[in-house]
Order: structure tokens, then sequence, then C-alpha cells
């Protein structure tokens, strides 16, 4: 029998230029919690994007400098640096799989190491939660009680896989529609948006959609808004900043308004 042969595949992929956005939104990202990389994150990654070094040495040089500059340092600078790292890995990776365990390695892998409480990373919350949500005036979403998580993510993913998208517009709608079901979920005990931005970035790459980046690079603090009013309480429900955004990433020109302290009137 012949054997069959197979290519290596690199461990970092892509060209410069899509290395160079998948940091810049593995950077964007962060501003979801009023962050950004520090410095030597942002010099690591170049020298990464040039070709001159792996993920891997990226991340684990970020460890050892935030081992050494423990005192000088806070958990949330080295879970931002090594993130947005991961994140950028992930996105310059061509592998896709439709499913809620690659929805719970996706997470794993961002957040490994990283998080207060490592049952948190790459595990569904054992615990119900509330959140207060700026774009609601300090409110909360309605998250999906933890005992019901694993069977509504199967709905979710199996009604996802009956989708056809008959164009990129109709690709995008259902994308980000079925990243907001996801995040109402709210599976994990922390890093839900992030790892739904990412998710749907790959979904929407695998479905063959070429979109724009900007919107996640720039305005990812717009996109958690825009899910949490997708989600809010009934008399604070707005689909429209979702659409929006959605328009956004099909490359039309739009200005993303302001989302936070607009809507708590109609909650009293």
């Amino acid at each position: 029998m012949d054997s069959v042969g197979y290519a290596v595949v690199p461990g970092d992929y892509g060209t410069e230029q899509e290395r160079q956005t998948a940091w810049d939104i593995g950077a964007g990202l962060q501003a979801i919690d009023g962050a950004a990389p520090s410095q030597i994150a942002q010099v690591l990654m170049s020298q990464q994007i040039q070709g001159g070094t792996s993920y891997d040495v990226v991340v684990d040089t970020l460890r050892q400098h935030y081992v050494a500059a423990r005192s000088e340092a806070t958990a949330q600078d080295r879970e931002v640096d090594i993130s947005a790292a991961r994140i950028s890995q992930i996105l310059s990776e061509p592998s896709f799989t439709l499913s809620p365990g690659s929805l719970m390695a996706i997470h794993g892998r961002i957040f490994d190491g990283l998080l207060a409480d490592p049952r948190w990373e790459g595990r569904y919350r054992s615990e119900n939660i509330t959140k207060p949500e700026p774009a609601l005036g300090g409110l909360t979403v309605d998250y999906t009680p933890w005992r019901e998580i694993h069977r509504t993510l199967a709905w979710e993913f199996e009604n996802a896989e009956e989708r056809d998208p008959h164009d990129a517009v109709d690709a995008v709608n259902h994308v980000l529609q079925f990243a907001s079901a996801i995040w109402q979920v709210h599976p994990f005990r922390e890093g839900n948006t992030r790892t739904v931005a990412v998710y749907a970035i790959k979904y929407l790459r695998h479905l063959g959609v070429a979109i724009n980046n900007e919107p996640f690079i720039r305005s990812a603090p717009y996109f958690r808004d825009a899910l949490t009013l997708d989600n809010a309480p009934r008399a604070l429900r707005d689909p429209q900043p979702l659409r929006l955004f959605g328009r956004y990433l099909t490359g039309e020109s739009v200005t993303l308004p302001e989302l936070r302290g607009s809507r708590t009137s109609a909650a009293s």
C-alpha cells in the first residue's frame, strides 16, 4: 500500500499582514475590559509578526517577565498581554470546528493559567451569575442558568449547523445572531465576550466571508454593549446596535453611536 504524504504545517501561520491583523484584533479585544497590551507585549509581537520568533516564545517570554515583575505588575496586566498573544495565534490558524467542544477549547487556550480560579479555564461555569452592564445602567442580562448550559449550547450549535447562508450579508447576520445567543448563555465564568468574538471571526472565515476587521480592532466595547442590548430585559432590548455592527463588518461606512447611559430611564 502506498504511504500517504502529509504536509507539515508550521506553528505560526499566514503572511506578515495576516499576523499583523490577528495581533491587532487580539489587542483590540482587550478594550472590552478597558485595557490594552503593554509595551513589552507589543515589542514581542512585532518580532513575531516579522517572523523573528514564534507565538510560543512570545507567551513564554511574557510569563517569565511577569514572574520577575510580580511586585510591579497586576494580574490583569498579565492576562491582557498573554490572552492578546493567544488570541492572535488562534486567529492566525486556519482550522475551525462548529461545536461546543471547540468553543470550550478556544476559551481554555486563551485563558489557561490566567484567571483567578483555574477551574474557570476552558470549563463551563458551575454557578449562576449576574454582572452590572454599563449599557443597561448597571442592570444585568438574564444569563442561562448554569445547569442548562450544556443543553442550551447543544441546541444552538445544532441549529447553526442547519443554516446555509446564501450570501455574505446573510452569513454575517447569521453568525452575529449565533454569537449573541452563545453570549447570552454566558457559558464561562469569565472571558465570554473575547471568546465569542474570536469564535465568530473564525466562523465567518470558515464560511468564506471576508469581513472588515476594524470593528473588532477599534470598537470591541461597542460589540459587548450591542450583545448586551440584544439580550437585555424586554423593556431595554434593542437589536439595532448589533445589526449596525454587522453592517460595519460587511464594509459599510457607518458611525457607531455611544450605547451607554442612554437607556437607564426605560428601566425605572
